[in-house]
């Protein structure tokens, strides 16, 4: 039996190695860490504040443009000078909150009250959040631990993404986490309980944030699909279960369901002018047709999905082609990639969360099987020339080209890449010579 690095399982040269690509991991992620204390972060602060402004200050509509400037120029008085909190209200000095209710609730949920230590918190739980994220898609995917470090090493080192977030402090490395933590509950076969936890996962994480609603859509597509109604029904009943607490604890923290009706209607009116692409929207539809509605984006997610719903129906009479921890890292992956394919507004921290895609397609490149042409395309070059262009840094200063160029048309070409990958592996799942049980989680 072999890992996907073709050395037996149990080998002393794989034990060591995986230390030894595990004291990289830990030096890449400590340049990191080092990388988000030194800035403000100012996307935390955003949530930060509104959370503070809700408990102390009886802000309950935080989407209004009075209360966004009022905000700003409060918090920025009421900062000390030198600060990183009073660099972060500088930045932010008119709020743009266009986050859910729930966002606000959560993040406040674990602050303190003191700004100094809530982002250290904050950035020490995404930070774990997020390497649990890549190791743990990298194993759904099919590696064993030594190439899924690598990964990890590759994209704490060199992603742009990753970058961009550790600047400002988003949300996207937690929401990697609780991706992942969701597939690998869809990844236990025969377990109902484990197929509720994973909805409530889900279902909470679309509360959160509503990016990974596409990804949320095609899990419950697969399940019903390939493992009928009980199944369905339990997953169902997570995701419900999920959103309905969420929603319960954002109306009793904003204290009025109001605030859920008020965002829903600021999301149609963010202003062109704090959304450019020299601001760093990369989105690649709106740039590739010189602006884009959200009808347009809808619509353009709408089809996206299609080829992936007909792979899935097409393979309901061959369920047991599909290896349930792979499959769930493939489904969200595609959720993730169709959004960003389709969206309007995609910064560059958004593109963090096309690495499960990046990570599920490349689970075979390691396979130690021969392959032909079409294979050694499929499995090996094709994915790395995709991962490549998610971590776009690499070639950036060589490319000569501007970074309203340079990051659309990398990072775009490398979501299409991913994106007919991963159709491609639902409608002809792979077929190597791998050893299954070292390469999964129980």
């Amino acid at each position: 039996m072999q890992d996907r690095f073709g050395f037996g399982a149990s080998s002393t040269f794989e034990r060591a190695l995986v230390v030894v690509l595990a004291i990289v991991a830990c030096l890449a992620l400590m340049r990191g860490w080092q990388l988000g204390q030194s800035v403000a972060g100012i996307d935390y602060y955003q949530f930060w504040v509104v959370g503070e402004a809700v408990d102390h200050d009886a802000v309950t509509n935080p989407y209004s443009d009075r209360v966004r400037a009022h905000l700003g120029e409060r918090y920025l008085e009421r900062s000390i000078p030198s600060s990183r909190r009073h660099a972060a209200a500088q930045a932010r000095s008119v709020l743009e909150t266009y986050s859910t209710p729930f966002l606000y609730t959560a993040v406040h949920a674990l602050a303190s009250g003191n700004y100094e230590r809530d982002f250290a918190r904050w950035h020490a739980m995404s930070l774990v959040a997020f390497v649990f994220g890549v190791v743990a898609f990298g194993r759904m995917a099919g590696m064993g631990f030594a190439a899924a470090l690598t990964g990890l090493i590759l994209i704490v080192a060199l992603a742009a993404p990753f970058q961009s977030e550790a600047q400002v402090a988003n949300v996207n490395r937690a929401q990697l986490g609780g991706l992942a933590l969701a597939g690998v509950l869809l990844g236990r076969r025969d377990s109902n309980a484990a197929l509720f936890a994973a909805g409530a996962i889900l279902g909470a994480s679309t509360m959160f944030k509503p990016n990974v609603a596409i990804a949320i859509f095609l899990v419950a597509c697969a399940i019903a699909i390939l493992r009928g109604r009980g199944a369905a029904l339990s997953l169902g009943g997570g995701i419900a279960g999920g959103a309905a607490l969420c929603f319960a604890l954002s109306v009793f923290f904003f204290h009025s369901a109001q605030a859920w009706s008020e965002w829903a209607r600021t999301l149609s009116v963010i202003p062109d002018e704090i959304i450019r692409v020299s601001l760093g929207n990369y989105a690649p539809l709106p740039i590739l047709l010189g602006g884009m509605s959200g009808t347009t984006s809808a619509l353009s997610a709408g089809v996206l999905c299609v080829p992936v719903v007909y792979a899935l129906w097409r393979a309901r009479e061959r369920p047991d082609d599909f290896e349930p921890s792979q499959l769930a890292a493939l489904v969200i992956g595609l959720g993730c990639v169709i959004a960003l394919m389709s969206a309007t507004l995609v910064w560059e921290h958004y593109f963090l969360l096309a690495f499960p895609l990046g990570l599920a397609v490349a689970g075979n490149a390691f396979a130690g099987k021969r392959m032909d042409v079409v294979a050694w395309l499929r499995f090996r070059i094709l994915p790395a020339v995709a991962f490549l262009g998610l971590l776009a840094t690499p070639a950036y200063g060589i490319s000569g080209l501007p970074h309203e160029t340079y990051f659309p048309l990398v990072q775009g070409s490398a979501l299409v890449i991913l994106y007919a990958l991963g159709v491609w592996w639902l409608a002809d799942p792979p077929r190597v010579d791998v050893d299954q049980a070292s390469s999964r989680f129980a």
